[in-house]
């Protein structure tokens, strides 16, 4: 639990470094430890941008999860490979698995796992250049995500970020500017570092975008930037 936490919050090298002490403790050596130990060890190869031999990792920890009779987890691999399919231009392939675990997630009533699913959905829109689809998939996600009676802040984070995204891309930067600013807002409140380093990064692209047309008020990105 601790090295899931430090996952979320984007502190990679402390989650990592914990896993790699536990292996060496008997008591840890099970099969529902060993299910969430990979889950993490996954998440932590996503979020640092680590792909190298992914697909197989997918696949191995996919079978663990299985045998140990853990369909969530099964069913969270099966999601990541759908979207690694989409990374690779599978882009129909792709949508055929996410809405089968979207179907999946929404029977069990798994919030984060549809949503997830749904951001998976509109990124792989995204990637095919359909983008107004991309967006009308992400804002439902995230009138899910930002419903109170979910609190799924961290999800709504990425769906903002993702929003942004296609609005930069669709040329209408004061959207972006919105969205990336109210999840740059969350992201620090809950102390989420690695979010908050991706937002900047995004945010820095806006600048450099819209410093570039003639029609941006040049003036209020300056001062935000400073």
């Amino acid at each position: 639990a601790k090295a899931f936490a430090l996952t979320v919050a984007g502190r990679l090298k402390e989650s990592s470094d914990l896993l790699t002490s536990t292996e060496r403790i008997p008591e840890y050596n099970n099969k529902s430890y060993i299910v969430s130990r990979n889950l993490v060890y996954t998440l932590n190869l996503l979020f640092s941008g680590n792909y190298q031999n992914l697909r197989e990792t997918l696949f191995e920890f996919a079978k663990f999860a299985e045998n140990a009779n853990d369909k969530l987890n099964k069913h969270i691999y099966k999601l990541i490979l759908a979207w690694l399919t989409g990374k690779e231009g599978n882009y129909s392939q792709a949508n055929v698995i996410f809405n089968d675990e979207l179907t999946y997630f929404a029977d069990e009533k798994i919030v984060t796992g549809a949503l997830i699913s749904w951001m998976f959905i509109a990124e792989n829109h995204l990637l095919e250049g359909v983008n107004d689809q991309a967006e009308h998939v992400a804002l439902k996600a995230l009138e899910i995500a930002q419903n109170p009676k979910f609190s799924q802040y961290h999800t709504a984070i990425y769906i903002q970020k993702l929003i942004a995204e296609i609005n930069l891309l669709k040329g209408d930067l004061i959207t972006a500017k919105m969205y990336l600013e109210k999840a740059m807002l969350t992201a620090k409140q809950f102390g989420l570092d690695l979010a908050q380093i991706q937002l900047y990064r995004d945010y820095a692209k806006f600048l450099i975008i819209s410093m570039q047309q003639p029609d941006t008020n040049k003036d209020d990105c300056a001062d935000k930037a400073n």
